[in-house]
């Protein structure tokens, strides 16, 4: 607020603001000058607020117009939605969104997909379909009381993503043969020889045959090894039993969207993307390997993408 004195004395003012309180007077300051003073209100609702001026000399000027504001209900406890989650929906090309609700009332949620909004919603819902088609990214949920916004919660679809050159060795060559993930699904190499192969290969390269001399190479699911009909190489060192049953395809997604491989082994070519799918209980996990160059003896994987959302067959564009 700020007023001109006729006489140029320095000013001082009172607020009422309109809830049946006032202000204490402010310091003085100049002729012209503004003062801003805050108050807090309990209860939403709208109120006139007014003040008025006294110059150093003790007179009072009347009160003002009352200026009109409303106050909205006042956000108080826990309104954060918890445990914001994404799931795959039926066939794998949707996101189904989940959460619970906050521990107050709230009048409703505020649902963004990469900062686009999704949808407003009641405060009665607590789940959330969404078709993306083919995009990842990350989903962010509010909950609102009044004009009052909760902290957002988040959840993403972007897959894990590995651009560490990895090199796999053909079966019978030296080196590690074994392709397959750490806990954080972190794409990395593994001996086909060790005892605890069967729990952490997923995919290996091979010729399918004695030697490392063959005339095609392959990536086939780790159970491959132990199929006598397509893998006339293996090595008596490697477990005989245990190996995951994997699926892989030289394909890569349309639109975004993996498509649903069917078979446990391709041919390895060079500068080829493959789709593939791993088990994981009864859960699969898709994702897709971007081949480098391809040898009698080795091949290079320039980028491995995994969606680390069970059964969600979206990877992005």
């Amino acid at each position: 607020v700020s007023t001109t004195d006729p006489n140029e004395d320095s000013v001082s003012f009172q607020f009422d603001w309109g809830d049946g309180s006032m202000s204490s007077w402010s310091s003085y300051v100049p002729s012209g000058d503004i003062v801003t003073m805050s108050h807090s209100y309990s209860t939403s609702g709208t109120y006139f607020v007014k003040a008025r001026a006294m110059d150093v000399r003790g007179a009072i000027s009347g009160w003002s117009n009352g200026h009109q504001i409303d106050i909205s209900e006042a956000c108080s406890g826990d309104i954060t939605p918890a445990n914001f989650t994404a799931s795959a929906g039926s066939g794998g090309t949707t996101v189904v969104l989940t959460w619970e609700a906050p521990v107050d009332n709230i009048d409703g949620y505020i649902l963004y997909f990469e900062n686009t909004l999704l949808d407003t919603l009641d405060p009665s819902e607590n789940t959330f379909t969404h078709n993306p088609q083919g995009q990842v990214g990350t989903y962010k949920l509010y909950a609102f009381l009044g004009d009052s916004l909760s902290d957002p919660v988040t959840v993403s679809t972007e897959p894990k993503v590995t651009t560490a050159q990895l090199t796999l060795a053909e079966l019978n060559a030296a080196g590690n043969s074994g392709l397959g993930f750490t806990q954080d699904w972190t794409a990395t190499t593994y001996p086909m020889a060790d005892p605890n192969a069967p729990d952490n290969v997923d995919f290996y390269f091979t010729d399918g045959s004695s030697g490392s001399t063959g005339t095609f190479q392959y990536l086939a699911s780790a159970d491959q090894v132990v199929n006598a009909t397509f893998e006339s190489g293996k090595p008596t060192s490697v477990p005989d039993a245990g190996w995951r049953v994997n699926y892989i395809t030289r394909t890569a997604p349309q639109g975004g969207i993996i498509s649903d491989p069917t078979t446990h082994y391709d041919f390895a070519t060079t500068n080829s993307t493959y789709s593939f799918k791993v088990v994981r209980g009864t859960d699969y996990y898709y994702g897709t390997i971007e081949l480098g160059s391809v040898s009698q003896t080795e091949c290079t994987i320039v980028t491995v993408k995994v969606q680390t959302i069970a059964n969600l067959r979206i990877i992005g564009q």
